[in-house]
């Protein structure tokens, strides 16, 4: 029988962490504009992606900032929240 095996180090890094360095968007499913809380009070970058991956949003926001996706066909969105650290989520446009 052959086995493997391997050895894995974290540095710093867990699941709190993450979880508080991530964002929230709402409403969900959004129809004219969405908010984004970011837990953090630095300004970062937020793209959006359409379901297909082209970029069809870029912004530059702060905590609290609410962003017009009214021209948006419906369908399913990635909003990627670019910093120091790179966070994504997953909206549907109604």
């Amino acid at each position: 029988k052959d086995t493997a095996s391997f050895s894995m180090a974290t540095w710093g890094a867990n699941v709190r962490s993450a979880e508080q360095a991530s964002f929230d968007a709402y409403p969900n499913p959004a129809k004219d504009f969405i908010t984004i809380d970011l837990n953090s009070a630095s300004k970062e970058t937020l793209n959006v992606y359409n379901i297909l991956g082209n970029k069809v949003l870029s912004q530059e926001v702060y905590s609290g900032a609410r962003i017009n996706v009214s021209n948006l066909p419906r369908g399913i969105y990635i909003l990627r929240a670019e910093g120091n650290t790179t966070f994504s989520k997953t909206i549907q446009k109604i």
